[in-house]
């Protein structure tokens, strides 16, 4: 949990402010720090692809733990603006899904108002 706090959290949000937030203050997407925040929200997932999940289903062994939710609903965020952050790995896409399963019907009950802001979006 302590990497998900310094590893992603961090860099999750400066891509979601910057692609979503910001632009929903009238401000601009900053291209430049957008490019480069992309850049390491790619390189901390790889980091938690090849670490954390190099021999295990969750984070923290073959059991869903409290740190598999508090990641997946990091990863959630993107389902917003749509950006993929799963392209290129099909590690973490599988860790994202078997999380999901395992916790539905109640993630998808708890994500309902992220998938209305995504429709909002979308229109």
């Amino acid at each position: 949990m302590s990497f998900h706090h310094t590893g992603t959290r961090g860099i999750c949000i400066k891509v979601f402010m910057n692609e979503v937030l910001s632009p929903m203050r009238g401000m601009p997407v900053d291209e430049e720090s957008l490019k480069t925040d992309v850049e390491n929200l790619k390189q901390g997932l790889d980091k938690i692809g090849k670490s954390f999940l190099k021999n295990t289903d969750f984070l923290c062994g073959n059991e869903i733990s409290f740190a598999d939710i508090i990641a997946v609903c990091e990863f959630s965020e993107f389902i917003v603006n749509g950006r993929d952050i799963f392209e290129g790995n099909p590690k973490l896409k599988a860790y994202f899904d078997r999380v999901k399963a395992r916790l539905n019907p109640t993630f998808d009950e708890i994500h309902s108002t992220v998938y209305s802001w995504r429709d909002s979006m979308n229109k």
